[in-house]
């Protein structure tokens, strides 16, 4: 017996067939079957035993599987019998993002799904995934722990066609980076640095954490505005040290007028 294997794209724009496909088409459907799905999903397929099989029928079957919303994909499987051509249509379902966790859990004062805009019962996504890798990676960075690598962990719940996803992070360190040095640069002498350095609240020796270096250049912005300058724009710019596990904090000022 001969398996042909017949591939239709979600596209349905179903080509002429090659010449070794094309011998099913005009053939009796000796029996119809639906491989993965609901079992009452085979009611939803016009196409019966007994009737010809023709690229219009295949393609409305292909249809009427994918308008149910539970399948991304659909192949069709047909094989040569004594009384025509047995069709099964293989489908391939839908799997939806369900939860989210980060290990070690203590890395973070929060669960990663509060810090994270998680994509919980949307249909599952490798794009979504690699988007939540990188999301995660900076906020364990804005946290202190630099070079982190994340490894992922998918585990498919087939009951409820689930995905959940377990990120492993491994930081390459045993502790989160301290500031080793900081410098403000372009004030140009129009208020001291002890004032600046105050503003700023934050010492070399300190924990890095991002959050604490915002709400520092929020205050050293505010001591410019309170000073009646206009426009001024503060950055904070981390540079981190791999061998020291530690970070120089540049402090970027631009006065304005």
């Amino acid at each position: 017996m001969k398996i042909r294997r017949l591939f239709f794209l979600m596209l349905l724009s179903l080509p002429t067939l090659a010449f070794a496909q094309q011998q099913y088409y005009g053939t009796i459907a000796s029996g119809i079957r639906v491989e993965g799905a609901d079992p009452s999903d085979l009611d939803r397929v016009a196409l019966r035993s007994g009737d010809v099989i023709r690229p219009e029928n295949v393609r409305e079957a292909i249809q009427a599987l994918f308008d149910t919303g539970r399948y991304r994909s659909v192949e069709v499987d047909a094989v040569s019998a004594d009384n025509g051509t047995a069709l099964t249509f293989k489908v391939t379902p839908h799997y939806f993002f369900g939860t989210f966790t980060l290990t070690p859990e203590s890395l973070l004062e929060r669960p990663l799904s509060t810090l994270v805009r998680v994509p919980v019962g949307q249909k599952y996504s490798e794009t979504q995934v690699q988007e939540i890798v990188a999301a995660t990676k900076q906020i364990l960075e804005e946290a202190g722990y630099f070079n982190v690598t994340l490894t992922l962990r998918s585990e498919r719940d087939d009951v409820r066609r689930l995905q959940n996803i377990e990120l492993i992070a491994n930081t390459n360190a045993k502790s989160k980076a301290r500031i080793s040095a900081i410098n403000i640069e372009g004030a140009n002498g129009l208020l001291p640095p002890s004032d600046l350095s105050h503003a700023l609240h934050i010492s070399a020796g300190d924990v890095y954490n991002a959050d604490n270096v915002d709400r520092g250049v929020s205050a050293i912005q505010q001591e410019f505005v309170d000073k009646n300058f206009l426009n001024t724009r503060v950055e904070a710019i981390p540079e981190y040290n791999a061998e020291t596990n530690s970070v120089k904090l540049r402090i970027a000022v631009s006065p304005g007028q």
